[in-house]
């Protein structure tokens, strides 16, 4: 143990093993290990090591997106993950590798994180939810996730920002345009995110939601007709009249819950304008 590395662990102190201005300076990746040990370990930090990172914080600019990403999310990983963003404050790191991240919040976040699931997903949405609609766009897309997981933070993130708007009581029709939003699987994430974000807000969701999953099918918000059988019954060919038909008799079924292909019929026949 030619550095003593089992004493500092002894002391909860993190060290680097050598000067911390030569470590940060062989790479700077090494500020975001620091701040995850931190976080994992419950460790403080030795003399020099947070002002080596602080002077060396704008090299992270020459770290690939990615390896900001994988440490990013290890840091989510850990049992108090507040506690490295503080160090990544306290050393300006949060500016630099994440760009578009709100340091104003950093203690509300913090805690947040803290007192949620270990899930590293649901925490990069407490993360993000901070961010105005397109600063978290630029955020996820500057740390280059993966397509998909792009599209279901943005829209869990959507998600939440409808119901902080959301004034009132939850009609049926509100509830199934939430899950238009979201998606069925989804919602379970996003009443978990507002329990964490908008805990006033969450009794009523949860109940009404699971109110009437249990009286209809949310999963599937189609109409009861095929794209076929609206062609036969409008007598149109093939091509974007169907699609609009369908999101007629689609949006019915949200405002007014399910129907049958009859009742669908009706309906296209009463309000079908071409």
């Amino acid at each position: 143990d030619p550095f003593d590395g089992q004493q500092a662990l002894r002391d909860r102190v993190l060290v680097t093993p050598v000067d911390p201005q030569v470590s940060f300076a062989d790479d700077p990746l090494r500020i975001l290990r620091a701040a995850r040990f931190i976080a994992r370990h419950d460790l403080t930090v030795a003399p020099g090591v947070a002002e080596a990172a602080a002077r060396l914080v704008s090299r992270l600019e020459i770290v690939s997106a990615e390896r900001v990403r994988d440490e990013f999310d290890k840091l989510l990983a850990s049992d108090r993950p507040s506690a490295g963003m503080a160090f990544l404050d306290r050393v300006g790191a949060l500016s630099t590798a994440l760009p578009f991240f709100p340091v104003t919040e950093i203690e509300a976040i913090g805690a947040d994180l803290d007192r949620s699931t270990r899930s590293v997903f649901l925490r990069r949405l407490i993360v993000f939810s901070r961010c105005s609609p397109e600063a978290r766009r630029g955020q996820v897309e500057a740390l280059r996730y993966s397509n998909r997981d792009r599209r279901r933070m943005l829209t869990l993130l959507d998600g939440v920002d409808s119901v902080a708007e959301h004034e009132g009581t939850w009609s049926e029709s509100e509830i199934r345009r939430l899950v238009d939003l979201v998606g069925h699987d989804p919602m379970t994430m996003l009443v978990e995110l507002v329990a964490i974000l908008l805990p006033g807000d969450l009794l009523e969701l949860r109940t009404e939601f699971e109110r009437l999953d249990s009286r209809e099918d949310l999963s599937s918000l189609a109409p009861a007709l095929t794209g076929e059988e609206v062609m036969d019954l409008l007598d149109l060919g093939s091509g974007p009249q169907v699609g609009t038909a369908l999101d007629l008799l689609r949006q019915r079924r949200i405002e007014h819950g399910p129907a049958t292909a009859a009742e669908e019929r009706t309906h296209l026949r009463r309000h079908w304008r071409g």
